[in-house]
């Protein structure tokens, strides 16, 4: 909602290993926030908001406050 992302700065978290990761955000209650993946090296392939957050998506945003995010399954 406040054009913010996470980690920001152009970078990115890279999850590489197939194992579960937690993440905190420090977001503000009540804000919506939305995830996004991409293949490194390939932005073409992209889940959620994607890469620079211009996807669409039907399952990927929350409202923080309300509590930990359901786990996020991503696989090719």
């Amino acid at each position: 909602d406040r054009d913010a992302a996470w980690p920001g700065g152009g970078n990115a978290f890279i999850l590489d290993n197939g194992e579960p990761h937690s993440l905190p955000l420090a977001c503000d209650e009540g804000e919506r926030v939305c995830y996004g993946a991409w293949v490194q090296g390939d932005t073409s392939i992209s889940w959620g908001t994607g890469p620079g957050g211009e996807g669409a998506c039907d399952d990927c945003c929350y409202i923080c406050g309300t509590g930990d995010t359901p786990m996020i399954v991503l696989s090719e």
